[in-house]
């Protein structure tokens, strides 16, 4: 799995963002067909699993959860003509629920180390909203 970023380009301070699966072809034989369109992107992080390749229904179903994420950002808008993956994922719900609570979480910390502002409008307000807390001079609050 990838996804691939690059400022919009309009003078917004938004990100244009495209994920994507590598299915049965190798991750970085995928990402070089994307240098042919490589104009709109300057970075790409890579996902994958070391203990195990995911399997289509994973990695189909991820992607739609990284979508998701990439729908619900207050800063990242979707590439243009990027669809969907419209896979239902695992067929077992044991191996959906590993994907989204344990898997995903993990995803999102890369794509956030990858510098992606994948916050929600509603988890900005929630931030915005906290006290801060200044220190002083010589260390004292």
């Amino acid at each position: 799995m990838y996804v691939l970023s690059g400022l919009v380009g309009d003078g917004s301070r938004e990100v244009s963002a495209r994920p994507g699966t590598v299915q049965t072809r190798p991750l970085l034989e995928r990402v070089d067909e994307h240098f042919r369109d490589a104009e709109w992107w300057d970075q790409v992080i890579l996902i994958r699993r070391v203990t195990r390749a995911f399997d289509n229904a994973e990695t189909g179903y991820l992607e739609r959860l990284i979508h998701d994420v990439v729908d619900q950002s207050a800063y990242l808008r979707r590439r243009a003509g990027d669809n969907t993956s419209n896979y239902g994922g695992p067929s077992s719900s044991d191996a959906k629920a590993d994907l989204e609570n344990r898997i995903l979480p993990a995803i999102k910390i890369a794509l956030r180390l990858g510098g992606l502002k994948i916050e929600t409008a509603a988890e900005m307000t929630a931030l915005n909203d906290l006290p801060t807390v200044r220190r002083a001079v010589g260390g004292d609050l």
